[in-house]
This record gives structure tokens, sequence and C-alpha cells, in this order.
């Protein structure tokens, strides 16, 4: 049976461990990481598969939001570990241009400052190494534009609905 990941962009450097934390949770990455909205959190659901990962960096680069095409880093954590340890999940339409990407989408609810901090833990697993079941991976700009391209080419977003600064980096791609 097939494990079920959820992924969600972090900024890794934020994870690292300063000398004042000790091997505490840096401030910086809960409040831009982990910065909730109505005690939220927006996950996309995913297997470890690397063409998976890719869908979600496709439905993440492709934010209703984004103007442009940066790095995406993100973090995989098992599905099933974090139901047992009693987060719950709500299915909702993901923001993103890619429509047939959209159900993938749930967002972490009811979140407290103890679940987030149990989330926070989870996370410092993956970018510190200590867990063989959650992942992390990092795209840079060119690896995402690169994934962006192939979505347009197979017709899955069209160019012309992109931002300006993405169109404009999307021609710079042979």
């Amino acid at each position: 049976m097939e494990r079920l990941y959820l992924a969600r962009k972090i900024t890794r450097s934020k994870w690292d461990p300063k000398p004042y934390t000790g091997e505490g949770v840096r401030a910086d990455a809960i409040t831009s990481c982990l910065r909730t909205q109505e005690d939220s959190l927006s996950f996309w659901r995913c297997n470890h598969d690397p063409l998976d990962v890719k869908e979600v960096i496709l439905a993440l680069a492709l934010g209703e939001k984004r103007d442009r095409l940066d790095k995406i880093e993100i973090v995989l954590l098992e599905q099933k570990r974090l139901i047992s340890d009693g987060f719950v999940f709500k299915p909702t339409d993901g923001d993103t241009l890619v429509s047939d990407l959209r159900a993938r989408h749930l967002d972490l609810v009811e979140l407290s400052l103890m679940k987030l901090y149990m989330l926070a833990s989870h996370i410092i697993k993956v970018t510190r190494g200590s867990s063989e079941a959650y992942y992390f991976y990092s795209f840079n700009e060119k690896n995402v534009t690169a994934i962006v391209k192939a979505a347009t080419i197979a017709g899955r977003v069209e160019e012309k609905n992109l931002p300006p600064k993405m169109q404009e980096q999307l021609t710079k791609i042979k």
C-alpha cells in the first residue's frame, strides 16, 4: 500500500538552528513557514513519486497570487502519521491556475499553538534528517520554470493566462 503525503511549502534555511535556539524551533520558521489564516494551513496531497512531487511544485508555482517563478522548497509529511497525532484536515479547492490540481488541496484546520508546535516538530525531523518517513525537496527557479513550461506545452494551463513576468521567464527556456 502506497503512503500518502501532505506537502507544505517552506523556506529551508529558516529551520536551521541558531546558537540561541539550541535544538529548538526558530521564531522565523513559525512566523513565515507556518503562518496561519483562520487557524488553518494549506497542504497538497501527493505520494513520494518524483512525478507526483512535480505536480505539487506546479500547483504551488502557479498559485493565483504569484507573479513570478522562483525556487520552491517543500516538505512531505506522512498523512497517516499527522492524523494519528490528532490533526484535522478539510478538503478545499487549491489556489492554483492548474484546474486539474485544485482537488488535491486540503487545509489543516483547528490549529492551536500546541498543534502548531507539534507540526513544527515534524518539519524539524525532515529538515534535520532525523526521519525516514518524511521528505524534503528543493526545486531551483530553472527547474520550476521547466515544470511550468511542460504544463503549458501539455495544454494544462495557457501561457497567455500567466502573469507577464512568468511569461517572460518561460520565453527564456528552449
